[in-house]
């Protein structure tokens, strides 16, 4: 708590070390750095709630998303090219099963 930095005021530091050294904390930022290693498809979707952009999508279109939209906007680059391999595949079967039904 000694290294506090110039443009963050004493007692906001305090407080973030007190709760980064926090039992509660440590074990949840362990908990959720295993869960990021088991994500194997990447989203471009940022931390953006999907509630929020259904409700921009909506507002866009008229229309609300379903999960295979909401899917689709957030596993596509902004040059519309897929994040990886394994997000186009799934992507691939959403579009087989819209044309079968």
């Amino acid at each position: 708590m000694d290294n506090v930095p110039s443009e963050i005021p004493r007692d906001q530091w305090t407080s973030y070390v007190a709760y980064r050294f926090n039992e509660k904390t440590m074990e949840m930022s362990k908990r959720n750095a295993k869960i990021r290693k088991k994500q194997t498809v990447a989203h471009t979707g940022g931390s953006k709630p999907n509630s929020k952009r259904r409700a921009e999508m909506m507002a866009e279109s008229g229309q609300n998303p379903g999960q295979a939209q909401l899917y689709l906007a957030t596993h596509k680059k902004e040059d519309g090219s897929y994040v990886n391999e394994a997000a186009r595949e799934i992507c691939a079967s959403f579009y087989l099963l819209k044309a079968s039904s």
